[in-house]
């Protein structure tokens, strides 16, 4: 089984309209377009790809002031029809957090949301900040992982200021308390969080309920310390993910294939790590 942990939505009220203007830093920079595409040929592409489920992250980006988030109800939408091979994460607005906890509560037993997924740099709130411990004491009784995003983003990167954006809300020291504070939260790093991969490796180690989604890079680009850990070190902390429509699937898996790691390695990051942490179905 093959499982891509990171899937943006591909419709252009998730991919496009909440970021406004920085989508287009984004895409100067990385002298690219991101364009929408439908959900049918999302599922075409991951049909070829040969993968067999998709975690799709929904992001709030209220603190960005550009555009408006998509509601969490948008992803049934995407969904329902599909509860077996797509999933969902949900995304809550950070400025409230009893109104937070309470719509992490609803979509989780209405909407049937894998999960809750934060973007620190994005929503400008620190991982450890207290005030999202009632958030995280939620996730821990309804037993779902928390996603956050860490490392440096293509969100803003090129815009002036960043488009307030803060890249030291994403430094992955910031999570290990809030690991050591919650022994029994599942937490899953998203992306590889580079310019802190020795900080990455390090809480990955340490803390036995830390995982990491690496996405966001095709794997040419991982470090020869990352391929060692992923290989030799901690396989089970590492899971496929590409960030699509951004990355495609069909790349990432045969650049990833090419890596000289052990093929046990490779079934536990491209499948058997996701579908054993969050729980998935066969």
């Amino acid at each position: 089984m093959i499982i891509d942990a990171h899937v943006n939505p591909p419709i252009k009220e998730f991919l496009i309209d909440p970021y406004g203007d920085l989508i287009e830093y984004s895409a100067k920079f990385f002298k690219t377009s991101i364009t929408p595409v439908s959900v049918e040929k999302m599922l075409a592409d991951y049909q070829e790809a040969a993968v067999d489920k998709l975690i799709l992250h929904n992001v709030n980006t209220s603190n960005l002031k550009r555009g408006k988030t998509p509601p969490n109800d948008a992803l049934l939408a995407i969904t329902q029809d599909r509860k077996e091979k797509l999933y969902s994460l949900c995304a809550v607005d950070l400025s409230n957090p009893e109104v937070a906890k309470q719509e992490l509560e609803r979509t989780v037993r209405n909407l049937q949301c894998l999960g809750l997924k934060l973007s620190p740099m994005i929503q400008g709130v620190a991982p450890n900040d207290r005030s999202l411990y009632r958030l995280y004491e939620v996730c821990v009784r309804l037993r779902i992982p928390l996603f956050v995003d860490w490392g440096n983003s293509a969100i803003g990167i090129g815009a002036p200021g960043g488009g307030g954006v803060r890249l030291s809300l994403n430094n992955p020291m910031l999570l290990d308390e809030v690991a050591a504070e919650f022994p029994d939260l599942t937490i899953v790093g998203c992306h590889v969080a580079w310019p802190w991969v020795d900080e990455m490796l390090a809480v990955l180690t340490h803390k036995a309920n830390m995982y990491c989604v690496l996405s966001g890079w095709y794997p040419k680009m991982f470090s020869s310390e990352l391929v060692y850990y992923l290989n030799k070190r901690i396989p089970n902390k590492f899971m496929f993910g590409t960030e699509y429509p951004i990355l495609s699937p069909t790349r990432w898996i045969s650049e990833f294939q090419k890596l000289e790691i052990s093929e046990e390695s490779k079934r536990m990051v491209l499948g058997e790590n996701a579908r054993e942490t969050l729980r998935l179905s066969d």
